[in-house]
């Protein structure tokens, strides 16, 4: 969610942007695959009045492993970790890491960034 937030607020108001997830269905437990469905469902929500047009796919999960991102810059960004590079912390309302998230603790990760052609 927050990389859908720093989408929005580097967009909004003015330009719309669409994000598009591939990644796999939870099929080990039913209520949190639904839970999964619900979130994305909400965060869709919650962004589209922003310009922000969040959709998914589900695939099979042998056929994915590597994390990254395509932009239709030009850019591909691989994220060896995906995006929970950030220890745990306690994600209460008064807890100031909510808020601030530089000053969350991280684990070690690499990101790498590609030029492609546009």
């Amino acid at each position: 969610m927050e990389f859908l937030i720093l989408l929005i607020k580097k967009n909004w108001p003015g330009k719309e942007v669409s994000v598009e997830l591939t990644t796999c269905l939870n099929d080990e437990d039913q209520n949190l695959a639904a839970k999964q469905e619900d979130n994305f469902t909400q965060m869709r929500d919650s962004c589209e009045r922003y310009g922000l047009h969040f959709s998914w796919e589900y695939v099979d999960p042998h056929s994915i492993h590597a994390r990254y991102i395509t932009a239709d810059s030009g850019w591909k960004i691989s994220l060896d970790r995906g995006f929970d590079v950030f220890q745990k912390y306690d994600q209460s309302a008064f807890c100031v890491e909510n808020y601030l998230p530089q000053l969350r603790a991280c684990r070690g990760f690499e990101v790498t960034f590609l030029e492609t052609e546009k």
